[in-house]
């Protein structure tokens, strides 16, 4: 497989947190990083869930939600054990 691959998903315009993760975790096997782009309010709130911390996020428009795992295993993944959770706002109102 290609180092770097695109894939479009339809189903991932205005989808629920749950559809998203299911995307997600239906395409990632192979891969160590995953980007998913998508519209709001679906991305804000899985990104909501994310982390040791789980926080209400507003992800802003153009904004970018980092969610690292340290299992090897996609399958076995939910948001909520997410290792760490970084927000970056491209207006300048990161989020640690």
């Amino acid at each position: 497989m290609d180092a770097k691959q695109v894939l479009a998903a339809r189903e991932l315009y205005l989808a629920t947190p749950e559809t998203t993760w299911k995307v997600l975790l239906s395409r990632a096997a192979s891969f160590a990083h995953v980007m998913i782009c998508g519209h709001n309010p679906g991305l804000s709130q899985i990104a909501a869930r994310f982390g040791p911390h789980p926080q209400a996020r507003e992800l802003p428009t153009a904004g970018l939600i980092t969610g690292v795992w340290k299992h090897a295993d996609w399958g076995s993944l939910v948001p909520e054990s997410a290792h760490s959770c970084e927000m970056d706002d491209p207006e300048g109102g990161n989020e640690l």
